[in-house]
């Protein structure tokens, strides 16, 4: 019997320390952001699209948890932006509207603006005191945000940013300087996917003079960058953007990666890669066959990331999140946001209600849909968590990751807000509140019953009313003012009716 004691110690010593291998969390993931521009939440067939199949997105949606109310924090790119790439409101820095380099500046400036804009509902305001051409320049992402690059890099991960950035223009905005180590892409909100004359690609401008904008050559801010140095790019943009993004995500010694793919699709200018704009001869209208071949290229282009973390081993251990920063941009004609009321750039639910959806093999339970509101601000402090950064309550979100295992408690939702400039709103579990003060509108709406936001219940609950805009003053008073006036006054017609959005 005794002879059989060493070897008893042994069985229980191994028992105990595979069990507790069994049991340990896995080493810190990588961690792949993919984000789309200006993509409808029902242009992916994974949300009911009818138009064409997104079997990528939908496959890593099904691979992991699936958000049926997933919100941006802005109805518009740059803001949006700020708020996901901090994990904070954004309007803790004031950033309620788009950077402008330029502001109309005397009367002649005004008339030329309003004359080459206003047909098209961008109506240029008359601000009494604009921005210096040097506090123009300023404006952009702070010195003083602390950006998942920055906490991430604080963790020992090693990060890069590919495609766009929309953060600001000078030197001190640069993604080099907040928290990335590697940058491929462009510092404006558009850049052209090809060449004009490109045979390989089909284009769709449309007559608007936003637009005619969106098609000039790449140059200055709409440049193609490989850290601060201007290249040339002759591949199809959404493709350049997940192949660059493929070379840095590569197992590098055990240190983990942070890749941030800010795709620029579908936003203008519209141009679609032409062998996949022959694949959708069932869609009639032109523009509308080219912006959805420019989902479908999308589309590869994910498939593409993710069959390469599987042949890299990396997939088991990436996170990967997928999301748009705000809903589909109907104003350049062709396209229907419905069953949302409203787009891109209203706070109705098709300007910030998007697509999003996360998957983490053995950590996040496959097939999971979850109906609860949650934002953009949780995803950066679920990131945050993933990557083992230690608690930190200047994050506004919270941490998704003990809501996505299997048998899970429900998520809890909780009130989320927005303002830009004038146009505001709140939303809790189940009624959502949008102020407009420009026009003195004010609406409500029970969302779990009307999700289509067709019934104002505002004059029929009036407390409630109350109760939801003192719960939005109270609010705003811990964000700052806008730091720097907007520029636009953008006049948008939903569901026969008029509505202004400052942009």
């Amino acid at each position: 019997m005794r002879s059989c004691l060493p070897f008893k110690i042994f069985l229980s010593v191994f028992f105990f320390q595979t069990l507790s291998a069994q049991e340990a969390p896995p080493a810190r993931p990588n961690i792949v952001l993919l984000l789309a521009d200006d993509l409808g939440k029902y242009d992916l067939s994974v949300y009911g699209g009818r138009h064409i199949e997104t079997p990528h997105i939908d496959s890593l949606a099904r691979s992991g948890a699936l958000f049926t109310q997933g919100y941006a924090m802005a109805a518009v790119c740059s803001p949006s932006r700020m708020a996901l790439l901090s994990g904070q409101y954004h309007q803790r820095w004031g950033y309620d509207f788009q950077p402008h380099q330029r502001y109309p500046r005397n009367g002649f400036q005004r008339w030329f603006a309003h004359r080459l804009m206003a047909r098209d509902g961008w109506i240029p305001t008359i601000q009494e005191q604009v921005p210096t051409k040097k506090e123009a320049r300023g404006q952009g992402i702070p010195d003083e945000a602390f950006t998942l690059g920055e906490r991430l890099r604080e963790q020992g991960y090693r990060n890069g940013l590919f495609g766009k950035w929309h953060l600001g223009y000078d030197a001190q905005h640069h993604p080099l300087r907040h928290g990335f180590d590697v940058f491929y892409g462009f510092l404006e909100a558009y850049s052209l996917f090809a060449p004009k004359n490109d045979r390989k690609v089909v284009n769709a401008p449309v007559p608007l003079f936003a637009d005619k904008v969106q098609w000039k050559k790449r140059k200055g801010a709409t440049a193609i960058l490989r850290g601060e140095t201007e290249v040339k790019e002759p591949r199809y943009i959404t493709d350049a953007i997940a192949e660059e993004a493929m070379a840095f995500m590569q197992p590098q010694g055990g240190q983990p990666f942070f890749a941030m793919l800010s795709f620029s699709a579908p936003h203008a200018p519209w141009q679609a890669p032409r062998e996949v704009y022959d694949q959708l001869g069932h869609i009639p209208d032109h523009h509308r066959r080219v912006y959805y071949g420019m989902v479908m290229a999308l589309d590869q282009a994910v498939g593409r990331v993710m069959a390469h973390l599987r042949e890299q081993g990396l997939l088991e251990n990436t996170i990967v999140l997928f999301t748009s920063d705000n809903g589909i941009a109907a104003y350049n004609g062709h396209l229907d946001p419905a069953p949302h009321k409203g787009a891109k750039a209203s706070l109705f639910e098709g300007g910030i209600n998007v697509p999003l959806c996360i998957s983490w093999p053995g950590v996040v339970s496959a097939g999971r849909t979850l109906n609860a509101p949650v934002s953009h601000l949780d995803l950066g402090a679920t990131i945050a968590a993933a990557a083992g950064a230690d608690p930190d309550d200047r994050l506004d979100g919270r941490n998704l990751l003990p809501a996505l295992a299997a048998n899970a408690h429900p998520l809890v939702a909780q009130t989320l807000y927005w303002r830009a400039g004038y146009n505001k709103a709140l939303r809790n579990e189940r009624y959502k509140a949008l102020i407009d003060e420009k026009q003195k509108l004010v609406f409500l709406y029970d969302l779990a019953a009307d999700p289509a936001e067709q019934h104002n219940l505002a004059e029929r609950h009036a407390g409630l009313v109350e109760a939801l805009r003192r719960d939005l003053l109270q609010w705003e008073h811990a964000m700052r003012p806008p730091a720097w006036p907007h520029v636009i006054d953008y006049r948008v017609v939903i569901e026969g009716e008029v509505y202004f959005f400052g942009i």
